[in-house]
């Protein structure tokens, strides 16, 4: 970042602007770290959801934590909210996370060590199994359930990585090199790719724990393509197709609600995303005569009350944004879903 300051921000202001002799090259680049240090990424309403930074006096007060106990939202005028989204009993700290929270540990303490300064210490970061995700896991090539976890995960350029049901071993090099080389993959993976997804997906299952931080981005994707992707319309899947995307939104958010709790973001969207392949399959389930009507008026419900929280949840969003518009979907649906019981 410093290259992209002295050039953009530096040499702008002391050249073009012309104040050189007001402020000295480390003043301004001094500054840029500050700013950079307590900002928090803004979506640009009305130009293609372009990003800048943004500093909110308030907000960059809270501390860090890679399990947040918070969450924001800024609207088409920047303003921002800042939530709860689990109970926080008195006295306990307010935390935000500054960090993506599906990420592994070596990339969150990278991206913190790199843009804030600091080394994450937190619980989470601390933790080998990363409060029992794995999202950092290998699979373990001797033993069919042993799960490969860092035996010191705050020391990660030095320490062994060791299996958890045996002594199988390597070094942190090697599980960096392996990485490395399977993210190279996975960043090759068109946006839009649902084949691709999947193949990585498969491909790497004996390598990587299931729920692995690839792995669990690649289902993130996943589980809004099938059903928007051009190939993959929702009235065209097949029973298998929408149990698959069903599984992969269980998958989603059995991980999320562990390390990004309660009412968000990511919740009410996978929620939303999980609730109209569970209602076509419940009318191919009644329509080939595998359900009675009763049964058919439970799997409703179930949906109605999946649709109910994923309202709840998207309601908090700002309407101009792509979550907003999902959840003025959501709504709908759900009203169409109270009316059709009614009639059951």
């Amino acid at each position: 970042m410093w290259d992209v300051y002295q050039v953009n921000v530096v040499e702008f202001l002391r050249t073009i602007c012309g104040v050189a002799d007001q402020f000295s090259e480390e003043e301004i680049h001094s500054t840029c770290g500050a700013l950079d240090i307590n900002s928090y990424e803004v979506r640009l309403f009305g130009h293609n959801n372009r990003e800048a930074l943004g500093v909110f006096t308030l907000a960059s007060m809270m501390s860090h934590n890679c399990v947040a106990n918070t969450h924001h939202v800024i609207d088409a005028n920047y303003r921002m909210t800042v939530r709860a989204s689990v109970a926080i009993k008195e006295g306990e700290q307010i935390f935000a996370s500054y960090t993506l929270p599906l990420e592994g540990t070596i990339v969150r303490r990278s991206v913190l060590r790199q843009s804030k300064l600091f080394e994450c210490r937190c619980l989470r970061c601390s933790d080998p199994t990363e409060c029992s995700t794995f999202l950092s896991a290998l699979r373990c090539p001797k033993c069919p359930t042993g799960a490969v976890l860092p035996i010191r995960p705050l020391e990660e350029k030095d320490t062994q990585w060791q299996c958890s049901q045996c002594t199988y071993q390597l070094t942190a090099a090697i599980v960096n090199r392996l990485i490395n080389k399977i993210m190279e993959k996975f960043e090759a993976i068109g946006p839009n790719d649902v084949e691709k997804f999947e193949e990585f997906l498969s491909r790497y299952a004996s390598l990587l724990h299931p729920n692995h931080y690839l792995f669990t981005s690649a289902r993130q994707s996943l589980s809004q393509l099938y059903g928007r992707d051009e190939r993959y319309l929702l009235n065209t899947l097949t029973m298998e197709q929408l149990e698959r995307k069903v599984s992969i939104c269980q998958q989603l958010m059995a991980v999320a609600d562990i390390v990004e709790p309660g009412l968000t973001r990511i919740r009410g969207v996978t929620l939303y995303e999980m609730h109209a392949p569970m209602l076509l399959m419940a009318r191919k389930i009644f329509e080939a005569g595998h359900c009675t009507p009763t049964e058919l008026k439970e799997k409703i419900e179930t949906v109605r009350s999946i649709l109910s929280e994923a309202t709840k949840i998207l309601s908090l969003e700002d309407p101009s944004s792509s979550e907003g518009a999902m959840g003025m979907a959501a709504v709908q649906s759900l009203c169409q879903i109270q009316r059709w019981i009614l009639t059951m």
